[in-house]
């Protein structure tokens, strides 16, 4: 026998009252994984007042600057181990790899990198998962400045003087 349709439309119904009651609502205290993803979207938005402040005016730095600190923390973040501990090894990670990429790439605002970082660091559990990541960070951020350093482009490479040739056949 095919169940009726009103039939359907009740057994719905009543699932759907079923779930509603059994899952918490919006208002409900947040768990620690609901901040999940907060430690990133900060140093994003770090990162993109320190490329606008450092007032460089070629994209092509602007766009290492974000390329040298975020491969820093990508990197960073892989070498979280498994278990408890993990977010909170991502989490420093990430802010001690952007920082200290930032630090080195834009000097003058090493004092608003380092309150940053401070912050970022206080909402984070202390212990062996925070601990790893900043060194984690810190050793690929060094790792991945050192393998850009001589790319040719840092702001004295891309703004270069360039020396015009004098008129001569064949020189446009």
């Amino acid at each position: 026998m095919k169940p009726s349709r009103s039939a359907l439309l009740s057994l719905g119904s009543a699932l759907a009252l079923a779930v509603t009651a059994a899952v918490p609502s919006a208002e409900a205290a947040p768990s620690p994984a609901a901040d999940s993803g907060a430690v990133v979207r900060d140093w994003y938005d770090i990162t993109a007042e320190t490329v606008a402040a450092a007032g460089v005016s070629t994209q092509i730095t602007n766009s290492r600057t974000w390329a040298v600190s975020w491969l820093a923390a990508a990197r960073a973040t892989r070498e979280a181990p498994a278990g408890r501990d993990r977010a909170a090894f991502q989490d420093a990670a990430v802010a001690s790899a952007v920082h200290d990429a930032l630090v080195s790439l834009v000097p003058a605002r090493a004092p608003q990198l380092d309150a940053a970082l401070a912050a970022s660091l206080g909402r984070i559990p202390g212990g062996p998962g925070e601990d790893g990541g900043i060194a984690a960070g810190a050793r690929q951020a060094k790792r991945a400045l050192a393998e850009r350093q001589g790319d040719g482009l840092d702001p004295q490479s891309v703004n270069a003087p360039y020396t015009v040739q004098p008129a001569a056949p064949g020189v446009w």
